[in-house]
């Protein structure tokens, strides 16, 4: 089994350990022989050994541990599994209109997979339609009220902004299928999704 540098340290800084302790118990033992005499050369490996294993233990301690890579994550419009990007595929136009893929910009489209995910994972669609997710109790009113009481309250609002890039209510609700904004990428996704391939995609 391959040792890990970490474990390897630990190993090699038990080596030195022991091999330091024997040298300084040989170098500490009375011996015999008269002041000045040369001393073995066992001692003088062990000694040796000791500061060899020391210095590489020093170095690996010294070494940075290297970075791992950071797993790859699925994004959302992808992670229902096979059966519905081949619905998917079959029915929608995921790789131009409907969807985040063909969005360039890196922001835009984590804005729109974000706007995706919240739609899928709230069980707010009804039919196709994510309007509830933005709406959520004033289904009269949120295409209208863009502040106060009034104004949408669905478990998307806040990402539904986001993708519309605006707060105004009446601009968001005919922006809804502008596939210029991450908005219209992500409600045409929902939207074929939940008409065509809502069992295999899990959208209503």
């Amino acid at each position: 089994m391959a040792l890990s540098r970490r474990n390897k340290a630990t190993l090699l800084g038990v080596l030195a350990f022991g091999a330091a302790l024997a040298s300084y118990l040989i170098l500490r033992t009375p011996d015999r022989e008269p002041a000045g005499a040369a001393r073995p050369a066992a001692d003088s490996a062990a000694v040796d050994q000791g500061r060899s294993l020391g210095r590489t233990l020093s170095s690996l301690l010294r070494s940075p541990e290297p970075k791992k890579a950071a797993p790859e994550v699925t994004p959302p419009t992808h992670s229902a599994g096979p059966s519905c990007e081949k619905c998917t595929n079959e029915n929608c136009a995921p790789g131009t209109d409907d969807g985040c893929d063909a969005i360039t910009d890196a922001n835009d489209r984590k804005t729109c997979e974000e706007l995706y995910g919240c739609f899928a994972a709230n069980n707010c669609v009804v039919q196709g339609d994510p309007i509830p997710c933005w709406c959520g109790t004033h289904m009269t009113t949120c295409v209208t009220e863009s502040s106060g009481p009034k104004q949408a309250n669905g478990p998307c609002a806040k990402q539904m902004l986001a993708a519309a890039k605006t707060s105004d209510a009446d601009t968001i609700f005919h922006q809804l299928l502008n596939i210029d904004l991450p908005l219209g990428r992500a409600v045409r996704l929902t939207t074929c999704r939940g008409s065509f391939c809502s069992s295999d995609c899990k959208i209503p």
